[in-house]
């Protein structure tokens, strides 16, 4: 039988745009929510993500591009992608949390 992980921490609701833009937590908490009601939730092989260093961050993107994201604070980048003050922090967990799935896969523990 083949072993589903599931990557999640609250730390990923730290990253809060507008109330009204669908990249909110309230999209977050209803996956868990709907995993828990379709009894999937326990069925989940739950792995937590780490904070990826600014190093991996480079292989994908620029120091300067890391820097600035860095340097942002809460407010609109574009009419899409909006950041509040712990956005990057978010982030940061967030391609952590890649980094691990592939280890993951590629150790065979997934």
């Amino acid at each position: 039988m083949s072993t589903v992980g599931f990557i999640y921490d609250d730390i990923f609701l730290r990253h809060e745009p507008p109330p009204w833009h669908p990249d909110s937590p309230e999209r977050l908490n209803g996956i868990v929510v709907a995993l828990k009601a379709a009894g999937l939730w326990d069925r989940l092989t739950h792995l937590w993500p780490r904070r990826a260093t600014e190093d991996e961050l480079a292989r994908v993107h620029s120091r300067e591009h890391i820097a600035h994201m860095k340097a942002l604070g809460p407010g609109e980048i574009d009419p899409d992608t909006y950041t509040s003050a712990e956005s990057f922090e978010a982030a940061l967990y967030a391609a952590g949390a890649v980094v691990e799935a592939v280890e993951q896969c590629r150790s065979g523990g997934m």
